[in-house]
C-alpha cells in the first residue's frame, strides 16, 4: 500500500538553508581575518629574528677584530636610537621567501671605552615596520677586554 504523503513536512526549507549559509559565511569570514593576523604575526617576528642575527652576527665579528682598530665612537651607548644616535656601521637587505628588500636593516656599532683594558660594544639593527611604518631596533652590547 502506498500513502500519500502530501502532507508530510520533512525536510529543510529555503530559509533555513539560507540562514544557515549565512552563519557559515560569518565562520569562515572569522576564520580568515585570524589567518591574515597570524601571518602579519609570524612575519614580524621573523623579521624580529633576522635582526637578532644579524646583531649576533656583527658582534661575533667585532669581537674577533684586532684591539688596537677599535676605537671609541661615542661616551655613552644607550639602546634608545633617539638619545644618543650612533654611527652607521653597514645596511642589510631582508630576504624573506624569495622577496628581496634592499638596505632594510641599518646596523650601527657604538663603542665607549670604560677604561684603558676594557671597551662596551653595542650593535643596534634598525628597521621600518613594513605595515605601521614605526621604527624599530634591536640592540645588543658586550664588554670587550685587552688581552
Amino acid at each position: 500500500m502506498l500513502s500519500n504523503r502530501a502532507g508530510n513536512k520533512e525536510g529543510v526549507t529555503l530559509v533555513e538553508v539560507m540562514i544557515s549559509m549565512v552563519i557559515l559565511l560569518l565562520v569562515f569570514v572569522g576564520l580568515i581575518q585570524a589567518s591574515l593576523l597570524v601571518i602579519d604575526i609570524n612575519l614580524r617576528n621573523e623579521v624580529r629574528d633576522e635582526a637578532v642575527r644579524i646583531a649576533s652576527e656583527y658582534m661575533t665579528r667585532t669581537r674577533a677584530t684586532n684591539w688596537t682598530s677599535l676605537t671609541s665612537t661615542t661616551p655613552n651607548c644607550t639602546a634608545d636610537p633617539n638619545t644618543n644616535p650612533w654611527p652607521n656601521l653597514t645596511t642589510v637587505n631582508l630576504n624573506y621567501r624569495n622577496i628581496t628588500r634592499n638596505n632594510f636593516f641599518a646596523v650601527s656599532r657604538c663603542i665607549t671605552a670604560l677604561d684603558v683594558e676594557d671597551l662596551q660594544v653595542g650593535i643596534r639593527v634598525g628597521w621600518t615596520d613594513v605595515k605601521t611604518k614605526e621604527q624599530l631596533s634591536h640592540a645588543i652590547f658586550s664588554n670587550l677586554r685587552n688581552k
